[in-house]
């Protein structure tokens, strides 16, 4: 196993090793995901094959996201099928998960090139981490993501809401860590909720490996004044759960998530956000810490 240990590199606490017979040579990955390589232990390892692409037509089908991939189930396997473009004349590669998806054998064409992109990249990372985090042990989150001191602050929205524009505005106008523009990680350790970075960005390509206490929610809206608005924790989970990424193909995955966040926004203060796209959006958040 060692001879062939091409990557290993650190997600929400996970340490994940690609592991194949090319070698490193074969993996080019850019520098976010550089930001995030280790030398500890595994605890996720994907095996990296090469040649021919095992058909998964015959399990059942659980979910299609209408995208780039669709999941399967066979006894107690999951497929995912990942394609080239949402149409899917051609499949990129395929998934096969074992051990509640801490093993994984990535079955790639075996004419892939390093320049093709890092097997553990959009969707693939994606659709593996809200599986992994369903057994559990957290959520994805939609959001920008900041460390300001011992602050962890998750900026919650949907697209355009100002996800991206928050995070350059703290960059620009504080000394605070941006962990992440676009998808973050929450985990619950020793009885508190941490916020993680990803290296899955937004436009503002903010990615980091960091983590920090979770201290602060706040659900993004642009506007034309700042103001915050405590809101009650009924309904901080509604507005969470549509702006986090569920398993709905997996009844027991979803249980967790739905308790997972009910717990969370009762432990951690959540607001509604309304900002102007400025640096007072950054001193008006920091003067109601």
């Amino acid at each position: 196993m060692n001879e062939n240990l091409s990557i290993k590199f650190k997600i929400g606490g996970f340490v994940i090793a690609l592991i194949s017979s090319r070698g490193q040579g074969n993996f080019d990955f850019t520098d976010r995901y550089k930001k995030f390589l280790s030398n500890e232990i595994p605890d996720i390892i994907f095996n990296i094959l090469f040649g021919n692409i095992p058909d998964l037509k015959g399990w059942d089908l659980v979910f299609d996201s209408g995208g780039l991939w669709k999941m399967y189930l066979n006894e107690n396997r999951w497929g995912v099928n990942l394609y080239t473009s949402p149409e899917e004349t051609h499949r990129s590669c395929a998934v096969i998960f074992k051990q509640e998806f801490c093993y994984g054998d990535v079955f790639l064409p075996d004419n892939h090139q390093a320049e093709n992109n890092m097997p553990y990249s959009y969707p693939l990372a994606e659709v593996h981490m809200i599986n992994l985090l369903s057994q559990g042990h957290g959520v994805l989150a939609h959001a920008c993501a900041v460390k300001d001191g011992e602050h962890g602050i998750l900026f919650a929205g949907i697209s355009g809401a100002g996800k991206s524009t928050t995070a350059k505005l703290w960059d620009l106008h504080s000394r605070a860590a941006i962990l992440s523009d676009d998808r973050a990680i929450i985990r619950k350790k020793n009885g508190k909720f941490w916020l993680y970075g990803t290296p899955w960005h937004g436009t503002a390509r903010f990615a980091s490996p960091d983590v920090v206490p979770l201290t602060r929610i706040y659900f993004l809206r642009h506007s034309l004044k700042n103001q915050i608005t405590p809101i009650k924790t009924s309904d901080a989970y509604k507005k969470l759960l549509v702006r986090c990424f569920p398993t709905f193909w997996n009844a027991e995955g979803m249980e967790f998530t739905m308790g997972f966040l009910k717990e969370m926004v009762q432990a951690v203060p959540c607001y509604d956000l309304e900002f102007v796209p400025d640096g007072s959006a950054v001193d008006f958040v920091r003067c109601h810490y």
